[in-house]
């Protein structure tokens, strides 16, 4: 399936550095080898991570999970499917398996999750980030092919239904929910602009220091750390 949202990732991926950094280190504490980025896109995750771990990536898109291919080696890129479990790799096991801004692209995202479960070693890893609040769905999600937005809530449901362990969960980013929602629910954009990314970028200093000492009550996206029983 091709993904309609190329062009966002690559301003994200050369525009958003300190964002996608500032990623990484939320997850940096529960990251062992060998790492799946599960729908890794154009590897921008992938690139950060590759200093210090051994890392596979997979991509629904065949477009992406060819170029997957430029960033690390054959035997470690290529397609995947986690809807349908389909995987370029033979019953290979992860101890930690990313899996950033893709289960909302899913229309049946309760069997995705199960099949990343299969994937896990035992005790391994799932980090997990999806956008949060459908009520701040607008022109941007159906521009993209999102199905929906999560809650807290909905997103722990669907998780304990698959037997995974919450260590835990929260929102992330409550700045980056203001401009999502004001420019595609109100302006009707279909994608913010570079522009508007890299001022976004600019102040990553100060919302992180924000979200460290207060955790936001609402956010762009929701952040959970779960395990495999």
């Amino acid at each position: 399936m091709e993904y309609r949202g190329k062009k966002s990732l690559d301003i994200m991926k050369t525009t958003a550095k300190r964002y996608n950094q500032w990623l990484v280190t939320q997850v940096k504490n529960h990251l062992k080898s060998p790492i799946l980025d599960a729908g890794a896109g154009n590897g921008a995750f992938v690139e950060l991570l590759l200093k210090d771990y051994l890392v596979y990536a997979i991509d629904q898109d065949l477009e992406l999970a060819t170029n997957l291919q430029k960033i690390l080696p054959k035997e470690k890129a290529g397609y995947g499917d986690i809807e349908q479990a389909i995987y370029f790799f033979n019953k290979k096991k992860f101890k930690t398996i990313m899996c950033f801004n893709v289960l909302e692209h899913i229309k049946n995202d309760d069997k995705a999750l199960l099949n990343l479960y299969n994937l896990l070693s035992h005790r391994g890893k799932l980090i997990i980030l999806v956008p949060a609040h459908q009520w701040a769905y607008g022109e941007m999600d159906k521009e993209i092919n999102h199905f929906r937005r999560y809650s807290k809530d909905s997103l722990k449901n669907l998780l304990e239904n698959n037997h995974f362990t919450i260590i835990s969960i929260k929102y992330l980013n409550m700045f980056g929910l203001l401009g999502w929602f004001v420019a595609g629910k109100i302006f009707k954009r279909k994608m913010v602009s570079a522009g508007q990314i890299g001022i976004f970028d600019k102040i990553m200093g100060l919302i992180t220091i924000l979200e460290k000492r207060i955790e936001p009550p609402v956010g762009l996206s929701i952040f959970a750390v779960c395990q495999k029983k």
